[in-house]
Parts: C-alpha cells; sequence; structure tokens
C-alpha cells in the first residue's frame, strides 16, 4: 500500500480496508474491527463497507510509537477501554466465575 503525504490524497488511496490494516499492523481482520468498535481506531463507513483513513490510522501508529510523548498520555485511556465496565453482564459473569 503506497501511503502519501496527507496533503497530496488526489490519486492516492485515502483509506484501507481492514484486512489491509490488520496487514500493516500484523493483526487479524477481526482485531482491526474490535480497535474500531471500542474507539481507538476512526473508520468510516462507504455503503456497506468500513474503511480506515489512512491519516487516522497514521495517527493511531504514532500514538502507540514506543518512545513518543502520546504513549504515556494514551496508556490509561487503552487500558480502560479495553475492559469491560464493573457492572457490565459479561464482567459479573466472569467475576462469579472467579468465585
Amino acid at each position: 500500500m503506497d501511503v502519501k503525504d496527507d496533503d497530496d490524497l488526489e490519486g492516492a488511496r485515502w483509506a484501507a480496508k481492514p484486512a489491509d490494516v490488520g496487514g500493516l499492523l500484523s493483526i487479524s481482520r477481526a482485531q482491526v474491527y474490535h480497535l474500531i468498535k471500542i474507539g481507538l481506531l476512526p473508520s468510516i463507513r462507504v455503503g456497506n463497507s468500513i474503511r480506515v483513513p489512512l491519516r487516522e490510522l497514521r495517527r493511531y501508529i504514532e500514538a502507540r510509537t514506543v518512545g513518543g510523548a502520546a504513549v504515556n498520555q494514551t496508556a490509561g485511556a487503552v487500558q480502560q477501554a479495553d475492559a469491560p465496565a464493573p457492572s457490565s453482564p459479561t464482567r459479573r459473569r466472569r467475576l462469579a466465575r472467579r468465585g
């Protein structure tokens, strides 16, 4: 996939399929959909298809780059977004099974 400068979007791909994003990040397509669902990876809908704007993908990667200032700022938000709310039915079932 050829990613050009943000300002030069004419004639360039400006969005990618979740499967392509997964390939770029070395994660599954399902994990990409999960990141979209929990709001960590912005997406757009084109008809019945979901696409991830390359600009947003670049921001996602930059924010999580080791040594980047944004990693420390968003680490808590990432952990909170991944964990179910304490009052959710899923959380209650998990806690009940543990004992």
